[in-house]
C-alpha cells in the first residue's frame, strides 16, 4: 500500500506510522 506523503511533517510522519503499524 502505498501512502502519499508530500510534505514531511511531524504530525504526518506520526499519522503514517500509525497506519503502518495498523495495517501491517
Amino acid at each position: 500500500m502505498m501512502i502519499p506523503v508530500k510534505k514531511t511533517s511531524v504530525p504526518d510522519l506520526r499519522y503514517v506510522h500509525f497506519l503502518a503499524t495498523t495495517i501491517t
